[in-house]
């Protein structure tokens, strides 16, 4: 985890990251980078955790109101029901009570209510937390942190859904999240599958790249994450099956450095995918075939002991 010993295993250039969004949102995120010609991808070496360096590179409230406004209108940012949101539900027991980090509108929390009305929220959008106030849940505008603080050993189930990705103060943030749970109780956690990009070689996703996103999550270490704390892996789930086209077509433009979207690609970088794809289509058929390739979402419930 951060904070341990790491070692750098790839890097993304400053002007490849600036370009990215200007392309895909038309949002200039330059000034977050200054004096920055790349970020740093570090991997723990304990865990195997990646995550960008360095920190101060994180998106605040206002790039968030950017992004949010750039991406109005597109139901993969805003989801309000995914895989990960119904594998929760089915882990919510009657009377359970439930807090949702990162709850927005309070979409998930509505849904639960007929399981439990002990439900609760976290959220800092003004916006989002008197949409949940007119719907009726109770909900802080407090960080985890400030929230353990008051409510040790108070919820049952604590639901992390596309939040973690976006925190660099991995400890603070986990160590807060499992001090309200009860004992035995569940940490549900849903985050981008990185392995080791999403979509296993997308590395240059601009919405998985910082400002927006700060960790490069999957099995391997949330598995490995077990032996800082007490918990234990109970289920993981991934959203659907990654399909071997994709998987071949990423592994291409990591392999090749292409950076450019698939309706941006020149004739160039068009025919050096075609020129390697006897290598790339044939190993993504034989990891389809042999391992299986997961999906684009992981999910994990933990076990607090």
């Amino acid at each position: 985890m951060p904070g341990g010993e790491t070692k750098k295993v790839d890097e993304v250039l400053v002007t490849d990251i600036v370009g990215l969004y200007e392309q895909h949102l038309k949002i200039d995120i330059s000034e977050f980078f200054k004096g920055l010609e790349q970020i740093d991808i570090l991997e723990c070496c304990i865990t195997g955790y990646r995550f960008y360096y360095p920190y101060n590179v994180a998106g605040d409230g206002l790039f968030y109101e950017k992004v949010q406004k750039a991406m109005e209108g597109n139901n993969d940012y805003y989801r309000t029901w995914g895989y990960d949101h119904q594998f929760a539900y089915n882990a919510i027991k009657k009377g359970e009570s439930v807090l949702d980090i990162g709850c927005g509108s309070g979409n998930f929390l509505n849904r639960i209510k007929d399981k439990t009305d002990k439900v609760f929220g976290l959220e800092f959008n003004p916006v989002a937390i008197e949409q949940c106030k007119a719907a009726g849940l109770s909900v802080y505008a407090d960080s985890i942190q400030q929230h353990s603080d008051t409510h040790a050993g108070a919820y049952d189930v604590v639901c992390l859904f596309q939040v973690l990705e976006h925190i660099h103060e991995i400890k603070p943030f986990l160590d807060a999240s499992l001090k309200v749970l009860k004992k035995n109780g569940r940490l549900i956690i849903g985050v981008p599958n990185n392995e080791p990009y999403v979509q296993g070689f997308h590395k240059y996703s601009t919405m998985n790249l910082p400002p927006h996103h700060m960790g490069l999550w999957n099995r391997q270490a949330f598995e490995k994450i077990q032996s800082y704390y007490k918990i234990k892996i109970k289920e993981v789930g991934y959203e659907g099956k990654g399909r071997w086209t994709l998987n071949a077509y990423y592994r291409a433009k990591y392999w090749l450095n292409i950076k450019t979207m698939i309706h941006q690609h020149t004739f160039i970088e068009k025919l050096k995918m075609l020129l390697v794809a006897p290598l790339t289509v044939p190993l993504s058929i034989f990891k389809k075939v042999t391992k299986g390739i997961n999906g684009a979402y992981i999910v994990i419930l933990f076990e607090k002991e």
